[in-house]
Order: C-alpha cells, then sequence, then structure tokens
C-alpha cells in the first residue's frame, strides 16, 4: 500500500500535467521566435521540475 493517501493519484495527475505543458510549449515555439521561444521553454521546465520535486 501506498504510505500517502492519493499518492498514486497525485503522480498521474503529475504526467498529464507534463504532458499537457509539452505540447503547449511546442505550440509557443512555433508563434515565437528566438529568445522569446527560449524563454517559454524554460519557464515550461522550471514548473514541471517543481511539480516533481514536490513529491
Amino acid at each position: 500500500m501506498d504510505r500517502q493517501p492519493g499518492s498514486k493519484h497525485r503522480i498521474v495527475f503529475a504526467f498529464c500535467y507534463t504532458e499537457l505543458a509539452l505540447k503547449q510549449m511546442a505550440i509557443k515555439r512555433k508563434q515565437y521566435n528566438g529568445q522569446a521561444a527560449a524563454l517559454a521553454t524554460k519557464q515550461v521546465h522550471h514548473k514541471i521540475a517543481k511539480l516533481f520535486t514536490s513529491f
């Protein structure tokens, strides 16, 4: 059994959020160019990393 109730749901949410964030990042990269695209990518990577380190 999981030590934390709902931990499995949190992991599933994290993966779904990550997939959505990566899709949004791809859209932003097409809309922007150069530094704006790089900044959008960095922000998404930071959000994903923060989410996964919260476990």
